[in-house]
C-alpha cells in the first residue's frame, strides 16, 4: 500500500505560531496494492481544538521528521 500525505502549507505555519498542529486522517484500506491520499484536518477545527482533547478515530498527528525513522 502507497500512502501519500498531503504537505504542509501556510494554514499549517499558522497553527504552529499558535502551538497547534493539524492531525492527518488515515482511510482504511482494504487492498494491499492501493494508493491513496492521506487528508489533512480541516484548518478551523485544529485550531479551535482544544489541547487536551483527543483526536477523533482513524486521525494522528503526523511529522515529517519521525518518518525518516
Amino acid at each position: 500500500m502507497t500512502l501519500v500525505i498531503q504537505p504542509k502549507g501556510k494554514q499549517d505555519k499558522i497553527l504552529a505560531f499558535f502551538g497547534k498542529e493539524r492531525a492527518v486522517h488515515f482511510p482504511k484500506i482494504s487492498n494491499p496494492s492501493a494508493y491513496c491520499v492521506a487528508s489533512r484536518e480541516g484548518f478551523f477545527s485544529a485550531l479551535f481544538r482544544p489541547k487536551g482533547k483527543p483526536l477523533p478515530e482513524g486521525m494522528a498527528y503526523w511529522d515529517e521528521n519521525d518518518s525518516a525513522k
